[in-house]
């Protein structure tokens, strides 16, 4: 396994938004409000290994 990077901290260090999500509901509020933004934003999503395990 790798270490996490922290794409959130990224963003914001760049003058950027930065967001962390982890559900569906997360994920439509964060792009939401992405896409209404003055400056560019990163959105992480965090998912399950087991939802790509085998698949790469």
């Amino acid at each position: 396994d790798f270490g996490g990077t922290d794409f959130t901290a990224m963003a914001k260090a760049m003058g950027g938004n930065g967001v962390t999500v982890r559900d569906r509901e997360g994920l439509a509020k964060a792009v939401k409000e992405g896409l209404a933004a003055e400056n560019f934003t990163i959105i992480s999503a965090v998912i399950g290994r087991q939802a790509y395990d085998g698949r790469l």
